[in-house]
């Protein structure tokens, strides 16, 4: 039964962290949505999760440390968003 679960295994869980590779076209494109990007990992509104992006070439790390699960969750789409809108504009741009 569910109520008989101890409440420690849920808070076992203490933070979370992950890197994401995002794959480019080229490394133009990386550098055009690092150079975007960059401000808002910097701002953060939330100290609850902290957000830090690298480049080689056409590669694109994204590294997202947060405290609890919400908070990555957020972060992660967040970042998605950013990336995906940039990709958008640039495309726009090509066209």
């Amino acid at each position: 039964m569910l109520a008989d679960i101890d409440n420690e295994a849920f808070n076992a869980l203490n933070s979370l962290e992950a890197t994401v590779e995002i794959n480019v076209d080229s490394e133009q494109e990386s550098r055009v949505i690092f150079d975007s990007l960059f401000p808002e990992l910097e701002s953060s509104p939330s100290s609850r999760a902290t957000m830090k992006m690298d480049r080689e070439g056409s590669t694109l790390y994204l590294k997202i440390h947060a405290q609890d699960a919400p908070s990555f969750r957020a972060s992660l789409n967040s970042s998605i968003r950013w990336i995906i809108l940039s990709l958008e504009m640039l495309n726009l741009l090509k066209s």
